[in-house]
């Protein structure tokens, strides 16, 4: 985990990449309950062979990067936006995810900082999503 005092010291580890402390286990109640919350009834999703749907795993990103990225110093954060998803491999029900992100760029403008990184979700070793994430810090 990095931490830093201003959004602006992110800047020190562009290119670092950097992993996720801990996996997440995408288990079938969370599964049901995306499912039922955006109302998706293709059936890969379903049964004993069910795949994660893959904006189910773009959603984890934002926890992934909060749990990676500790920033002191702002008045407020949003996500400005994902850019070149790419759905790479199926996620099997029940199998733990982890994260593998490294810091794009980081611009610092009058009253807020920009933010890009390169994330890779990771079941195992191989690489099931892929996103650049934008992030605007208010300082």
């Amino acid at each position: 985990m990095i931490t830093v005092a201003t959004p602006a010291e992110l800047g020190r580890f562009i290119g670092q990449e950097q992993r996720s402390p801990s996996g997440l286990v995408v288990d079938a109640a969370m599964v049901e309950a995306f499912l039922a919350l955006c109302g998706d009834g293709n059936p890969i999703h379903q049964g004993a062979d069910a795949i994660v749907p893959g904006n189910l795993l773009l959603a984890q990103l934002p926890r992934f990067l909060q749990a990676l990225f500790r920033v002191g110093h702002c008045r407020r954060s949003l996500l400005a936006g994902y850019r070149a998803v790419r759905f790479r491999r199926p996620v099997p029900v029940g199998a733990c995810v982890h994260l593998a992100a490294t810091l794009a760029a980081v611009t610092p403008a009058r009253d807020l900082v920009r933010v890009e990184t390169a994330c890779r979700v990771l079941h195992g070793e191989a690489v099931a999503l892929t996103a650049d994430v934008t992030d605007v810090y208010m300082v």
